[in-house]
């Protein structure tokens, strides 16, 4: 709680993997991203580095990324 991220708007391609602003259908989350493999339709794997979340995938019609997360400033 506190902390504020930078996100990059104009990248939103999960390739290479890592954090992204992403659209869940249930709000807006900070998630660890990535392309599951094989998938058709295509599917990215949406994870915490909280071991408390379980990882989920996602279609883009489920969820949606908006931009890579570049930074992050943490309250004092």
């Amino acid at each position: 709680p506190g902390d504020r991220v930078i996100v990059d708007l104009s990248d939103r391609a999960p390739s290479p993997p890592g954090a992204f602003l992403v659209w869940d259908g249930v709000g807006i989350v900070v998630k660890l991203v990535e392309i599951v493999r094989g998938s058709d339709p295509q599917k990215i794997r949406l994870k915490s580095r909280n071991p408390g979340y379980e990882a989920y995938e996602a279609t883009e019609d489920e969820a949606r990324i908006l931009g890579r997360v570049r930074g992050r400033i943490s309250s004092m």
